[in-house]
């Protein structure tokens, strides 16, 4: 069995759905974390990729839409961190460090 994580990006104040803000994605390994790596099939969304393998990024963006969807993961506790925020926005200090 496999899951979709899914994120969606948008201004706290009136909600627009905000392109190009880019995150990595850690699995959980014992007490320590390590960056998942993806292969992109559309703008915004990725399959999961077990290795660095060739085309595979470890920092993932979201599409026009405002929507990173990343599919294919094995089980696990994940921790997801703001890496860049889009034009005129700043990344919220709880993303800066990652949210499980």
């Amino acid at each position: 069995m496999t899951y979709t994580l899914d994120i969606t990006k948008q201004d706290e104040n009136t909600g627009e759905l905000l392109a190009d803000a880019k995150f990595k994605v850690q699995w959980k390994n014992g007490s320590t974390y390590t960056d998942i790596y993806g292969i992109s099939t559309d703008s915004g969304t990725y399959e999961y990729s077990a290795s660095s393998s060739s085309g595979a990024v470890n920092t993932f963006s979201t599409g026009k839409d405002g929507k990173l969807q990343i599919t294919g993961l094995p089980a696990g506790t994940y921790k997801v961190i703001e890496t860049s925020a889009p034009n005129r926005y700043l990344i919220s200090d709880k993303w800066k460090t990652g949210q499980e």
